[in-house]
C-alpha cells in the first residue's frame, strides 16, 4: 500500500482539505497506516499533478485559503484498480519482529518469554514470522517446536 492509496480511499468518502485528511489519519487510518501532515501535503501535490485529484481553493478572511481536494475519474479508477489488485506483501516496521531477529543471542528461555509476552498482548506470532526474520541469521537453528535456538545459552 502506498500513502496515495490511503488518501484516495479517504477522498472517496467526499471532498476534504489537507487538514481534514490529516485528522482522518490520526483518528482512523492510523490503526494501519501512519503519515504525518507534511507527507499528506506532499502526496496531495503529487496526486494533483498526476490528475488523480482536483483542488478547489476557497478564500477565507483572516486565514490562508482553504484547499479542498476531490477525486477525479482518474483517481477513482486508480483507487478501484488498487483495491482489485493482488495483495502486496506485508511490509512495515515492526519492533517485535526486529527483536525476534536479534533475540537468539539471549537464549531459548528468553526468546520463549518474549514470544509469550507478545501473545499476552494479543500479538499472534506464527512460526512463519519467526522464520522470516531469522532465516539465514548466523548461529540460528530450529528446534522441533520451530522456535529459534542459537546464540548464547
Amino acid at each position: 500500500m502506498k500513502l496515495r492509496h490511503a488518501i484516495l480511499g479517504l477522498l472517496s468518502h467526499g471532498p476534504q482539505s489537507g487538514y481534514d485528511l490529516s485528522r482522518a489519519f490520526a483518528g482512523s487510518v492510523v490503526n494501519f497506516w501512519h503519515a504525518d501532515q507534511s507527507q499528506v501535503y506532499r502526496t496531495l501535490d503529487r496526486l494533483e499533478a498526476d490528475g488523480a485529484i482536483s483542488t478547489r481553493v476557497i478564500a477565507q478572511t483572516g486565514r490562508p485559503d482553504r484547499r479542498v481536494h476531490s477525486l477525479t475519474p482518474e483517481g477513482r479508477a486508480e483507487l478501484d484498480a488498487w483495491l482489485a489488485s493482488p495483495l502486496e506483501p506485508r511490509l512495515g516496521k515492526d519492533p517485535l519482529l526486529a527483536r525476534i531477529f536479534f533475540a537468539a543471542r539471549l537464549g531459548h528461555e528468553k526468546v520463549d518469554a518474549l514470544l509469550e509476552e507478545a501473545a499476552g498482548k494479543g500479538r499472534d506470532v506464527g512460526a512463519e514470522d519467526v522464520e522470516a526474520v531469522s532465516w539465514g541469521w548466523p548461529g540460528t537453528t530450529w528446534n522441533d517446536d520451530r522456535k529459534p535456538h542459537g546464540g548464547q545459552d
